[in-house]
């Protein structure tokens, strides 16, 4: 989940009953760090997207930090997700858990000289995903979101390859079929 940090406020009438705001301190670059270690910026093409637009975005990975790993894959989805407002929510457990639905995704494979990686979710033009444009209520908020999925493998020499056949001329490395890495 992405978020920008959001100044010290009063709450808003929505807030205050459960809602969260959808156009507070909007931002187009963000910073992803895992255990406190810069791992890429996330650059959107806009500070806001409405529910036509495709999303652009570009992730920037930075190559010297974490200095034990380097991103080998990423995965990201656009998911749609509904609040209640839990002055009318009848039953609690749909409030601890809220409904998350995969719209679409994109999958990126990182080489050793990837440093830039351009993706663009389309989002879906059928009328199952449109919303009427003056819709407003206070009893539930649909919210859009970016889920962002890093794969993370050891800084080794051939972490991806494994000799194959070897003689007095040389060397033969073929790619491994499963890499062990950790994700987040």
């Amino acid at each position: 989940r992405l978020t920008a940090n959001r100044p010290t406020r009063k709450l808003g009438f929505n807030e205050e009953k459960g809602l969260i705001p959808q156009l507070d301190n909007l931002q187009n670059i963000y910073q992803i760090n895992w255990n406190g270690q810069s791992i890429t910026r996330i650059v959107c093409s806009k500070r806001f997207y409405t529910i036509t637009d495709d999303i652009d975005l570009v992730l920037e990975l930075d190559h010297n930090s974490p200095p034990t790993h380097k991103v080998s894959a990423v995965t990201v989805t656009l998911e749609s997700c509904e609040l209640i407002n839990p002055e009318y929510v009848t039953d609690l457990e749909n409030l601890k858990k809220p409904q998350v639905n995969r719209i679409y995704d994109a999958h990126a494979i990182c080489f050793d000289d990837c440093d830039r990686i351009p993706l663009k979710l389309i989002m879906p033009k059928t009328p199952m995903y449109q919303l009427a444009s003056q819709f407003k209520t206070d009893v539930f908020q649909l919210r859009w979101m970016l889920g962002i999925k890093f794969v993370l493998v050891p800084r080794t020499a051939n972490i991806s390859l494994e000799q194959f056949y070897e003689d007095k001329k040389g060397v033969l490395y073929h790619a491994k079929e499963i890499l062990e890495g950790e994700e987040f």
